[in-house]
């Protein structure tokens, strides 16, 4: 039965970083289910993220849902761009996608919605036009038999990596973070290459286009650009060899 498999209740543990600088992650999981529900605890643990970030004013949520359909490796949005790595698996695997197949693939979470961004291997690297003090989002689809390790990765600020929690069955999970200090990139990794179709959707954090901090569209191709330059550089001293850029 489906409610034997809820498999973690909501969590909300604060953590002590360097510089006073206190993060509380919020990590609730309903394994099995899908996009029916109930997601008691990722919905609890939304709840109780979003409760938290209100301190430190509007939160905002991207969803997806005027999002184009397809595999793009730079997705520009209105606070932020995603730069995502990792080969297209092709619809309802890589990108932006609308399907729902039960709770072992990627599923949307929006009321009313239907699409989420799924990256099966590789990574997703978020970068704020203005510094923010939460980022928070809902997962689906992932599964113990596929990936070991997925962590988010706060990639200035406190600069601190936190393990999300992985079903055994897929189904959903919130996961999120509110730290004191603010941080501006952060990125979501599967630390093993293992195919698996999980998606993410929901995403939500404290920046707002209003604030007048977002960059012009060039400027935000110059920053991908810029990303996809170091990646590649690191890649090829992961492998040993240099060539010119």
């Amino acid at each position: 039965m489906k409610n034997a498999l809820i498999s973690a209740a909501f969590l909300a543990t604060t953590i002590a970083m360097p510089a006073s600088a206190a993060v509380t992650v919020f990590a609730g999981s309903d394994d099995g289910f899908d996009s029916t529900g109930p997601l008691t605890n990722a919905n609890a643990a939304e709840a109780a993220f979003l409760a938290a970030v209100a301190a430190y004013g509007p939160v905002f949520q991207e969803q997806f849902e005027t999002t184009p359909s397809g595999y793009n490796l730079n997705l520009i949005f209105a606070d932020f761009a995603i730069a995502l790595t990792g080969p297209d698996y092709g619809p309802s695997f890589s990108g932006i996608s609308d399907t729902d197949v039960g709770p072992l693939n990627a599923f949307n979470t929006t009321p009313g919605g239907a699409n989420w961004l799924g990256f099966p291997t590789g990574n997703a690297t978020f970068t704020f036009a203005a510094p923010t003090h939460a980022f928070g989002f809902y997962l689906t689809g992932i599964q113990t038999i596929n990936t070991s390790v997925l962590t988010l990765t706060q990639l200035d600020g406190t600069s601190a990596t936190y393990n999300i929690p992985i079903n055994v069955d897929g189904g959903a999970t919130y996961f999120g973070i509110v730290d004191s200090d603010t941080f501006t990139q952060v990125q979501i990794a599967t630390n093993v290459p293992n195919f698996d179709a999980w998606g993410i959707d929901g995403v939500s954090y404290t920046v707002s286009a209003a604030s007048g901090a977002v960059p012009e569209p060039g400027i935000w191709v110059a920053m991908l650009a810029g990303f996809a330059l170091t990646g590649a550089s690191l890649r090829r001293r992961a492998r040993g060899i240099i060539r010119p850029v």
